[in-house]
């Protein structure tokens, strides 16, 4: 499968770039442009493509698959528990 194809398939062909500095410095912007639909955000390293960064409710339509049943709930429990604590 060539990157193009991969793009094509996970309908990633158009993403907002960041830079891992300016996640560094504007984590609450990033985190506000997932939050409005622009999911995933590609994050780059040196210049080059590094990480895909994706809203919680993307990820989980597009990688549920990838986890046995009940997976998911249990990490969003934990989610939970972990902003009721701070």
């Amino acid at each position: 499968m060539t990157h193009d194809e991969l793009k094509d398939l996970l309908g990633v062909n158009e993403l907002l770039i960041v830079t891992r500095e300016q996640i560094e410095q504007e984590l609450e912007t990033v985190l506000d442009l997932i939050d409005s639909g622009h999911s995933p955000i590609l994050i780059t390293a040196d210049g080059k493509p590094d990480l895909l960064m994706f809203s919680w409710s993307d990820y989980k339509r597009r990688f549920s698959i990838l986890y046995p049943p009940g997976e998911l709930e249990r990490v969003e429990e934990e989610m939970q528990r972990q902003k009721e604590t701070q």
